[in-house]
């Protein structure tokens, strides 16, 4: 049995880096502390080009935040291992938003 046990504790810490918004180096410790990097990453819905699950942290971040950026919004649903890494990861959304933002020229922030 896994020693493992999910607190509000873990929760807390393993998403602070996300709360960083103006250094990415530092934003990116939650991928390589709290998720595994063959995570299996899916996106629901029908009304958007994010829609799909990816296999791996890179291709996850090309699809969906290189070019959401701050503009994604929760919910999220996590599954986690016996070693408290990230192994799936869930985002339910289904909105033209998406599209728009997509369609609009990077920019860079």
């Amino acid at each position: 049995m896994s020693s493992f046990r999910l607190t509000r504790s873990h929760v807390l810490s393993s998403f602070a880096p996300l709360f960083e918004t103006s250094d990415l180096a530092r934003r990116n410790v939650f991928f390589t502390d709290s998720v595994i990097p063959n995570v299996a990453w899916t996106i629901t819905g029908h009304a958007h080009s994010l829609v799909g699950t990816r296999y791996n942290i890179e291709d996850h971040c090309n699809i969906s935040f290189n070019q959401l950026r701050k503009r994604l919004v929760a919910p999220i649903k996590f599954v986690y291992n016996d070693e408290g890494k990230i192994v799936e990861i869930r985002s339910y959304f289904d909105t033209v938003f998406a599209e728009q933002v997509l369609a609009e020229p990077a920019t860079e922030e």
